[in-house]
């Protein structure tokens, strides 16, 4: 059950918990109309600070949860921000909730952040999720549950960003401040705030929130992205994630990469350079579906794949980008890709009766409606292309395999439907 630190009204100059302890320092605000009935409860008046107002309060760090928390607020901007202004902030518990110049149709942008043991720490915003307006009273919240924070809006979540190492870094201090930095100088929030809480542990109504969004995309989507920030950087979002239909899958875009995340896998993985270039530009993604795999080095050196739900796609400096799909793939990959047929040329392509496909060290066929694609190469290969190929002998019903007196290998052969070739 979560404990109330820090419970201020603020339609006073000497704002201080009911009980009168842990009173704030307010310096340049003045007392104005509150918003009445919000979804904290119900406050006739307010701060309104104005230029370098600040409230600064003391917290008994010794009673702060520094695993799960709440921070809550209420508050109203009316000028429409051009840089970042600080709701509230503290470094004893190192968080932050903070507005942002808007974008589209937002005015602002409500941004919540927490200083991690892992360095650069994404942040949980409303941008792209909610429009926020001058001139109207919100509640804001910010949730921190061991790994996960979550942004809320009027009593409902909006944002969530997963953390794989959630450990806050350590505080410093007792400070909590509203309506600056941390520093006391910097980001001066120019607006109203009515109220303003502190808990230790999670309101009831707020974790249950928290904790079914640990099954949504964001939480996979940001959880991904944290996770492979150390090594992998993509930068901001380009836009915010929303589900891809061809593909099956939800999907976050940034400038240098693509997160995407499909409840049957229940994981998100990563695209980005060439293959992404080539995954985005295909005429039908649904080819392919959602990736199952981030981007790893294929079995032949110098090259790089992605694999996916229905097929993979394989790079290398030669050739570029080519997708192999479909029951070709399930034994391209058997056969060790690359490593045993190089990377593929080309598409598959229709031929009578099914598919093939190109490879730097052979083709691969699939009779449509068998269980198996099997590869030909080299001298057996030659051979087949110069009578006709499948016209003259049929598909291939194995793979090429040594030919044998005794347990001495004489040589090579494969078998297709119509002969075996030697």
């Amino acid at each position: 059950m979560s404990q109330l630190i820090i419970d201020y009204t603020l339609g006073t100059l000497t704002p201080a918990n009911p009980d009168a302890t842990l009173p704030a320092t307010v310096n340049g605000c003045t007392v104005v109309a509150g918003p009445g009935a919000t979804t904290l409860g119900s406050y006739a008046q307010a701060l309104d600070f104005g230029a370098g107002a600040s409230l600064t309060a003391q917290l008994p760090v010794a009673a702060l949860n520094r695993v799960k928390f709440a921070v809550r607020t209420v508050f109203k901007v009316d000028i429409k921000p051009v840089a970042r202004q600080s709701l509230v902030c503290s470094a004893a518990l190192p968080l932050r909730l903070v507005i942002e110049p808007g974008s589209g149709t937002s005015d602002f942008h409500l941004v919540a952040g927490l200083t991690l043991t892992t360095p650069n720490a994404g942040q949980a915003s409303t941008q792209w999720l909610m429009d926020l307006k001058l001139g109207t009273w919100y509640a804001a919240d910010l949730v921190y549950d061991t790994d996960t924070l979550g942004l809320y809006v009027d009593g409902v979540i909006r944002s969530v960003r997963a953390y794989p190492a959630g450990t806050l870094a350590g505080g410093s201090g007792d400070l909590l401040r509203a309506g600056v930095a941390v520093d006391g100088i910097n980001e001066h929030f120019v607006g109203s705030m009515a109220a303003l809480q502190v808990h230790a542990d999670i309101p009831i109504a707020l974790e249950a929130q928290v904790d079914e969004r640990r099954s949504h995309p964001q939480w996979f989507l940001t959880y991904k992205e944290e996770d492979l920030r150390p090594h992998l950087n993509f930068g901001p979002p380009t836009a915010t994630y929303q589900y891809d239909l061809p593909s099956g899958a939800w999907v976050q875009p940034f400038a240098a990469g693509t997160l995407m995340y499909a409840d049957a896998v229940g994981h998100a993985f990563e695209l980005h350079g060439v293959i992404r270039e080539t995954y985005w530009a295909l005429p039908n993604r649904a080819e392919l579906g959602y990736p199952i795999s981030d981007e790893m080095d294929s079995a032949r050196a110098g090259g790089r794949k992605n694999l996916f739900s229905r097929g993979g796609l394989y790079w290398s400096r030669g050739t570029g980008a080519r997708t192999v799909t479909a029951q070709l793939w399930v034994d391209y990959e058997s056969l060790g890709e690359s490593g045993f047929l190089g990377f593929p040329l080309a598409a598959a392509e229709s031929i009578p009766g099914g598919l093939r496909q190109r490879f730097q060290g052979g083709n691969m066929y699939h009779r449509a409606g068998q269980p198996r694609a099997f590869e030909v190469h080299g001298a057996i290969l030659g051979r087949f292309l110069a009578v006709g190929e499948v016209s003259a002998w049929g598909y291939p019903v194995g793979n090429e395999g040594n030919l044998l007196s005794g347990t001495q290998v004489i040589g090579r052969s494969s078998e297709f439907e119509a002969v075996t070739c030697y």
